[in-house]
């Protein structure tokens, strides 16, 4: 049985499985994240592990998407050069949004074509 527990796909942060009298459950390390898993506990680690890990699809970050350009303009600030605004946009590291796209991560280039 794989029990690999994925990053927390809202705050990156480590996640931890807790086991209480063979229930079974699944933290997230960062007590300051925004959005908090259900407290709903498990009968199997696997249940609890499957649970956590198809809460969201991974995300991507600002700064690891193909469509930003970190710190462009020398701020600080990722530029988003995604169509999808209509023009661009300058974004935090940290931010992230439904339309990011991961920048391959062997290159660091925009696409497999470059």
């Amino acid at each position: 049985m794989d029990h690999k527990l994925l990053k927390c796909p809202f705050c990156g942060a480590e996640a931890k499985l807790l086991n209480f009298s063979g229930a079974f459950r699944v933290i997230d390390t960062n007590y300051k994240c925004a959005v908090q898993f259900a407290e709903r506990w498990y009968k199997t680690e696997q249940e609890a592990v499957d649970a956590w890990n198809s809460r969201m699809p991974n995300i991507v970050y600002c700064r690891d998407c193909k469509y930003g350009v970190p710190n462009a303009f020398q701020c600080g600030l990722v530029l988003c050069q995604n169509e999808f605004f209509r023009r661009y946009r300058l974004f935090d590291f940290d931010d992230y949004c439904s339309f990011g796209e991961r920048r391959n991560a062997e290159t660091g280039k925009k696409n497999d074509k470059e």
